[in-house]
């Protein structure tokens, strides 16, 4: 005998009426997984039937995963992911993904909207750069690819979102010899407090985040065979529009080397230990268990990451008030610089991508050994190709 409902309609298989008002559909899914809908009148309840039933049809199982859970389950799968890329991804899916509302969604229940919004909020309430959005996307997008694949959602909402994200590619490119020295007066000049930073940064090829996590005890002194050790950085994330600073392992494992202590770089640590005479270190001072840092800023602590790039940005913008005129600097360019230099001077590069802790010799020689008419004359006239002068 068919069940009816109090107004006398014939329920379906599945269907209920609640004693409290109402209704409810229970089914099961391809997984056998049991789950149900309710509504408030019979009509609607039937409509989300028909969309139950697609799913059926396409055999999709309404998923009890949450956004936190899916990215959580996504990441767990993730075995080639260097080490500091996960520890960034964990941080983020436990900080900003999983106290959030979208991170309680469940993924059958998301919508384009939701993710929008959480960006947006992101961005306008939380001081959060378009560059961690795109941290954040590159955990939700390939998450919501594996439950389509699993065949848990239809199609992957997350798609699209990040499209007015887009940020300002940093154009690449090396300093000639006399950008380089003219940068390095300005320094000196504006800034002589970062000067031994910078110059490191131009004499070791360094990282921004190896020169600052870099500590004295990295520092290896042997009469002939001295070396710095480079197996750590400190990174840092814009939370609430406040920068953390954490440690981390090198970018890959290739970033894991020692750089030999050249007669430039052992004069430029001189030169930065005399300024830390008259730096005070707040007491006990130390991230995440580093401690006893190279090079400090005037408040004794690690250098901003943003500051050294606000200073370099200010003073390679102020060519009006100089006779010679230079480009942009950044600590990237900087890296650029050094690998460039060194290929020019005829550096092995296989040795070179050794120095720099690059994991691809075709990064170090196709993106960073870049190419100018300077570099051409010099090695025509090395050649006896040209005079010099």
């Amino acid at each position: 005998m068919k069940r009816k409902s109090s107004g006398g309609i014939t329920l379906k298989n599945g269907e209920y009426e609640k004693k409290t008002g109402g209704y409810i559909y229970r089914w099961t899914d391809v997984r056998g997984n049991r789950h149900s809908v309710g509504a408030k009148t019979l009509n609607e309840l039937r409509k989300k039937e028909l969309a139950v039933q697609e799913e059926i049809a396409r055999g999709v199982s309404r998923a009890s995963n949450t956004l936190y859970e899916q990215v959580s389950m996504y990441l767990s799968t993730k075995v080639t992911l260097a080490k500091s890329t996960r520890s960034n991804y964990e941080y983020y899916l436990e900080h900003s993904i999983k106290n959030a509302p979208i991170g309680k969604i469940r993924i059958s229940d998301l919508k384009s909207s939701d993710i929008l919004k959480f960006y947006a909020t992101l961005v306008n309430e939380e001081g959060y750069s378009a560059g961690t959005v795109k941290i954040l996307h590159k955990m939700i997008h390939p998450a919501l690819d594996m439950a389509v694949k699993d065949r848990l959602i239809y199609n992957n909402v997350s798609e699209g979102c990040v499209k007015d994200y887009a940020e300002e590619q940093e154009k690449k490119y090396a300093l000639t010899h006399e950008e380089k020295e003219e940068f390095l007066s300005r320094v000196a000049d504006r800034s002589p407090e970062y000067l031994p930073f910078v110059q490191f940064l131009f004499a070791s090829g360094v990282r921004l985040s190896e020169a600052i996590g870099l500590t004295w005890k990295d520092i290896v002194k042997k009469k002939g065979a001295g070396y710095i050790k480079i197996d750590h950085q400190i990174q840092y994330r814009r939370i609430s529009g406040k920068a953390v600073q954490y440690a981390s392992e090198t970018k890959t494992a290739a970033g894991k080397r020692k750089i030999p202590i050249t007669p430039e770089i052992e004069k430029i640590l001189e030169d930065q230990k005399a300024l830390n005479a008259s730096v005070k270190v707040p007491e006990n001072y130390s991230v995440d268990g580093y401690s006893d840092f190279v090079f400090l800023s005037p408040k004794g602590t690690c250098m901003s990451h943003n500051t050294i790039r606000c200073m370099m940005t200010r003073l390679s913008k102020d060519n009006k008030k100089y006779s010679v005129s230079i480009r942009h600097v950044s600590p990237h360019i900087c890296r650029h610089t050094y690998i460039t230099e060194m290929a020019a001077k005829g550096c092995d590069l296989k040795v070179l991508q050794a120095l720099v802790g690059q994991k691809d010799l075709r990064v170090t020689y196709n993106v960073y050994n870049h190419l100018d008419d300077q570099r051409v004359r010099y090695e025509m006239q090395r050649l006896g190709l040209l005079d010099v002068g």
